[in-house]
């Protein structure tokens, strides 16, 4: 259940990450750049527990 969520939390991150690349979102960009990453850590910890 925990990957799941992250994986959708993901997947957000990262639809919402182009347009904020794009319209040049200074402090939003990186926010939404490490909730992704974030997401990220978080499904490897769980496969590696």
């Amino acid at each position: 259940m925990v990957t799941q969520i992250a994986a959708w939390v993901f997947f957000a991150a990262r639809v919402v990450y182009v347009p904020a690349y794009a319209f040049g979102w200074r402090p939003w960009r990186s926010a939404i750049f490490g909730v992704g990453l974030l997401a990220t850590l978080t499904m490897l910890i769980a496969a590696l527990i």
